[in-house]
Parts: C-alpha cells; structure tokens; sequence
C-alpha cells in the first residue's frame, strides 16, 4: 500500500507482482531498456520465499518502493519480445539456482562441505580423463591422415630445392620474396630450407624485420606464411589473433597456409637449424594430441638444454657461435642489416649449468670469439641471473686482455685503415 492508501496500478495486461518477482531478466545486449533499480530490498530469495509476509513486515514507505520496483521490473518485461523475454526467465533461473547451491553449502558441516568438493573434484578429474583419451584417439586419426600431406608437401618442396642453383643469401632472400608475391608455398619452403641449411635463416627473418630467435621465428610464421597475429598470453604460450591482409612493414600479402601446414614447415626448419648448431630457433614446435602447436620459451629452453647436455663440452665451446645461445634483433633497414643480439631463455639456460665448466676451455683460449665477442657485451645480463663467476670473470679477461674486437664493423675498419 501507498501512503494514501492506494495500492500501485500495473499497465494493462502487466505482468502480477508474483511473476515480476519471479522473472526479473538479466540485462543484455539485446534488451531494448536496461532494468531500473532503486535502493529497495531485493526480490532474489530461496524457493519458497515468502515475499507477501515479507512484505507484511516492512513499514509502509519501503513497502511502496518495494511495490514500484516490481511494477518497473513488469514493465521491462512487456517491452522485451518472447525470445528475450525467455531468455530473461532463463538468466533468472539460473542466477536462482546458482543462489540456492551456495545455500545448501552454507547449510553443510565443514566435514560434509569438504566430502561435497572432494566429490565434484573426483567428477571433474574423471571428465578431464575421458576428455584426454578423446583427444588422444583423435590425435592418432590426425597424424594417420596428414602423414599422406606432409609426404607430398615434402616432395614437392624436395623438387623446388633442385631448382636452387645458388649459395647467395641476398639471392636466396630475394628468390623468396617473389615465390610469396606468386604465393608458391613449396618453393616458399625450399628456399627458407636451404637458408637455413646454410645457416642463414637469421639473414631472411632480420631482413623482414624479426628477430633470429624463437620470437622472432613463431612471428614470421604466424604472419607471413599463415596471415594471422601472433599472441604471446601472460603464461608465456603462444596462439594465433585476428587475420592480417598484409604483412606489417610491407605491402606484400602474406602466403595464407593452414596453419598445421606452416607450423609443420616452422618445425622441419627447426631441426635443420638445430643440426647447425643454430640453437636459437631450434625446437620450436611440439605435437599434443596429433596437432602442431609453438612452444613457450620455457618449453624450448628446456628442450634444448636437455639435448645439449648429451654433447661434448669442448664441442660447445669451440663450435658454437652467438646464434646457438641467442638471436639478432634488427635496429635498421639499410644493408648490411644493423642488428643487436640477444642472449636467449635457452641460451642462458645453458650457460647457468654449463658456465663454470666452460671456464677452463675460457681460460685456454679454446672458445669461440664470435661467441666471447658477443656475450661479453650482456655480461651484466649473465651476471645478474647468477652464471658462474668464474665464467663470466674469464669472459671479460679473454675479450679485455686478449684483444677480442667486439664489433666484427670495428675490425674491418681498423683492416682498412692499416697501411698496407
């Protein structure tokens, strides 16, 4: 009831008070007019809430809000047509009967709470099983039916390397930008193959401007030979955005493989990267449940040191270069391609198990200088994640003392201006 006495009118053919209350719709995009609310109590309760005695209880000015909330809640829902207005009931019903779950815990005993979740926990790990077995049975038919794709996607990417007559990483890069621009993905491929076969792969991703790395790597492959952004999540995993119609930087469109397709030719690359020692882009892709997927940075670096553990030592020292412990991230455009290097998670990696028994090849000079060279200038870097020091004081007397140029530019420059 009002203050005068009267009791608030519904519009005709409203809806009555008990459906209002019991149907208040959940706003959505597709609701005409939001709800109007007021500071009147809530009509959410319990099932068997009795709202009339609740009603009874409040004194009469809360009682007139409360009767003009659910006269707007009636009128919202006569300008919503059937199929919102069921999905309206639906919202509330669901809202309901989340309301009335978190009820009858609250009813429980800690004991008997606890049984309840342990019990959804059991339900949930027992779906999560069904749900990998799927995958793994589906996983199974996929590999069984790309093996006949890839063994022809190889075969034809064996007879466009034929055709490739030249050592020229200039050429080479020039070669693959036309077989994009003809979108011709096998030659696309062989020419990337042999690159990297040549350990050049670095040249064409930093003439593109990506850096020689995993990041750099997984990038050209998302945007270039699949036409799509690449995300890196707050976990570290990688996963292909929105679609891109030409590749940034350039106004060449991009190749538009299926992206098993390119993540299969990402994961071939990588394993002739990894046999030149070109440890930066190698183990870059990895199978879960039949289908190709990028690796994390943290899933490469330890794949790679795994594998690097099985070598020999001296080996490493002597044979590996700056691409093996990271990649070159290009500064410019103009050839020769301005580039700084960064030392990789992977590259790191190896130095924190291995540093302090590299020390003793450091010390004998038996260490790649290109290497020395170039780690030298992040000895910081190496310091501050905890590489041994013993290693990192070795680094900087072999370059310091030994007169190691730091810059490959510098000791051309100081070659030309020697009198000869």
């Amino acid at each position: 009831m009002s203050p005068n006495g009267k009791m608030p009118t519904l519009e005709a053919g409203g809806t009555a008070p008990e459906e209002a209350a019991e149907l208040e719709p959940t706003p959505t995009p597709e609701t005409s007019e939001p709800v109007e609310a007021s500071e009147a109590p809530t009509t959410a309760a319990p099932a068997g809430f009795d709202w009339e005695a609740e009603l009874d209880k409040l004194p009469p000015e809360k009682r007139w809000e409360f009767l003009v909330q659910m006269e707007n809640q009636a009128k919202a829902l006569l300008k919503l047509s059937e199929e919102e207005r069921r999905a309206a009931v639906a919202a509330r019903r669901e809202e309901r009967e989340k309301l009335e779950a978190k009820l009858d815990l609250l009813d429980l005993s800690p004991e008997e709470r606890k049984a309840r979740l342990e019990e959804v926990k059991t339900q949930v790990e027992g779906i999560e099983e069904e749900i990998v077995q799927i995958r793994r049975e589906t996983g199974s038919y996929f590999v069984t039916i790309r093996a006949e794709a890839e063994r022809r996607r190889r075969a034809a990417e064996a007879e466009e390397l034929k055709e490739l007559m030249t050592e020229n990483s200039d050429e080479l890069i020039d070669l693959f930008i036309g077989a994009l621009k003809e979108k011709n993905p096998a030659r696309c491929a062989a020419i990337l193959r042999k690159l990297t076969a040549d350990t050049n792969e670095n040249e064409l991703l930093n003439h593109l401007g990506y850096s020689s790395d995993i990041s750099g790597m997984h990038k050209f492959t998302a945007e270039v030979l699949i036409g799509r952004e690449l995300i890196k999540k707050p976990d570290g995993e990688f996963e292909l955005g929105g679609k891109i119609s030409k590749i940034p930087g350039t106004d060449w469109k991009p190749l538009g493989l299926e992206p098993q397709t390119a993540f299969a030719i990402e994961n071939d690359i990588s394993y002739v990267a990894e046999e030149k020692n070109h440890w930066g882009v190698a183990r870059l892709v990895e199978q879960r449940f039949g289908q190709f997927y990028q690796v994390s940075e943290e899933e490469q670096a330890g794949a790679i040191t795994a594998e690097t553990s099985k070598l020999n030592l001296q080996t490493i020292c002597r044979q590996f270069n700056r691409l093996a412990f990271g990649g070159e991230i290009p500064t410019g455009v103009l050839r020769p391609l301005p580039r700084k290097f960064k030392i990789s998670r992977s590259g790191l990696g190896m130095l924190l198990r291995y540093g302090g028994l590299m020390t003793k090849f450091m010390e004998k000079g038996e260490f790649g200088t290109n290497l020395a060279a170039e780690l030298y200038k992040q000895l910081d870097v190496l310091r501050a994640a905890g590489v041994a020091p013993s290693f990192c004081d070795a680094l900087q007397k072999y370059v310091e003392e030994k007169g190691v140029e730091t810059m490959a530019g510098e000791a051309v420059r100081k070659a030309m201006a020697a009198p000869l």
